[in-house]
């Protein structure tokens, strides 16, 4: 959770850390809806009639008003509010991969909020795919809903595929054969895996097209403009609403 908050964060370097145990610290003055589970709370303006407006102000609240507030979820709102997440943590695997997730700001059941979130993740895992030169066979999805009840999938990617290759298409897909209940959603991970080399890749698929040396060079051209000004100098259309 903090780690996802914290890849939210503008930062001078692009990177900002926190320190194990400073986890309190790091969310105490943020605004009360970055955890996750208080957005709707906050859209009904209970916690702005209890002039509730930060983390910090959320974590000075004893068990029995937060019940009042929260009910069955109190517990899990306090942890949070100390910069706690108790949802399920996964073991690490020894296979490659790489992943990116975001808990999202509030609650959302709304495609045109979540499509942008999915666009993000995947361009996120792209660039360091296209960084290191990995080509993945397979990706995968998770979801969390805001009642914690979790779905996932797996898709096996083209096996003619480049580190420059478009993801999001056969992501999309999946995702809206995943997303089935009308729950609003709360956290989404994306990953790949089963990487191929790319110099035996070459040996087995005809050089790319001029269409796609093109692409690839314009996605260089968009790496590099991001890793000097930052992630947000360069958005697409459909992270854009409004």
């Amino acid at each position: 959770m903090v780690s996802s908050i914290a890849s939210r964060m503008p930062s001078s370097s692009g990177v900002r850390d926190v320190a194990p145990g400073g986890e309190s610290l790091f969310v105490a003055p943020l605004k009360v809806e970055v955890l996750p589970g208080v957005g709707r709370f906050c859209r009904k303006g209970l916690l702005k009639e209890l002039n509730i407006s930060r983390v910090r102000d959320l974590a000075a609240l004893d068990m029995g008003a937060l019940k009042l507030i929260f009910g069955h979820r109190a517990h899990v709102i306090h942890q949070r509010a100390l910069g706690i997440d108790p949802t399920p943590v996964y073991p690490g695997s020894a296979e490659p991969v790489i992943v990116e997730e975001m808990t999202l700001l509030r609650d959302e059941n709304d495609d045109r909020d979540l499509l942008p979130v999915l666009y993000i993740l995947t361009e996120r895992c792209s660039f360091r795919l296209r960084e290191r030169g990995l080509i993945p066979r397979k990706a995968g999805l998770l979801i969390r809903y805001s009642d914690q009840v979790e779905a996932r999938c797996r898709l096996r990617l083209s096996p003619a595929g480049s580190p420059a290759s478009d993801f999001y298409g056969p992501l999309k897909e999946s995702f809206f054969k995943l997303w089935k209940r009308r729950v609003r959603l709360r956290f989404i991970r994306l990953w790949f895996r089963d990487f191929s080399a790319p110099d035996r890749q070459l040996t087995l698929f005809p050089a790319p097209s001029r269409l796609e040396e093109k692409q690839s060079v314009v996605l260089r051209a968009l790496d590099r403009i991001r890793e000097k000004y930052g992630e947000e100098a360069i958005r697409r259309g459909i992270c854009c609403r409004g």
